[in-house]
């Protein structure tokens, strides 16, 4: 009885553990999302997230997941000076929407991962 119950607290603890980060990876889309947009406007954050899924294979909701293949990929189409202005924009508006300290880090990798650990304390 008592390890079934010590089961059940368990899968309870993950299950709530997972939805935490499901929950932290929908707002870092969200707010990857609208920055894209803001960067771009519609018609071309189409057509950038469209390249991203046929090129990369590469959604946005795997963006927070995968922000290296994302910056590649950025990097292929707009070069590396628009490369990193692009990940500048993405990194303030990041920092502004979760306020945290922007001099932490300019770089999308180091940025995502730092709010990804900081949410899942």
């Amino acid at each position: 009885m008592f390890r079934a119950l010590k089961k059940k607290m368990i899968i309870l603890v993950a299950s709530d553990l997972e939805s935490q980060r499901e929950v932290v990876n929908k707002s870092l889309v969200s707010v990857l999302d609208e920055s894209m947009r803001n960067i771009f406007g519609e018609s071309t954050v189409k057509a950038v997230y469209y390249y991203l899924e046929r090129k990369h294979l590469l959604r946005l909701e795997d963006i927070p997941k995968n922000p290296a293949e994302f910056m590649r990929a950025i990097r292929e189409i707009f070069g590396d000076t628009g490369a990193e202005v692009i990940e500048s924009f993405l990194v303030k508006d990041l920092c502004e929407k979760f306020r945290i300290d922007g001099k932490v880090s300019k770089r999308l990798i180091e940025c995502l991962d730092g709010l990804k650990w900081q949410h899942n304390r």
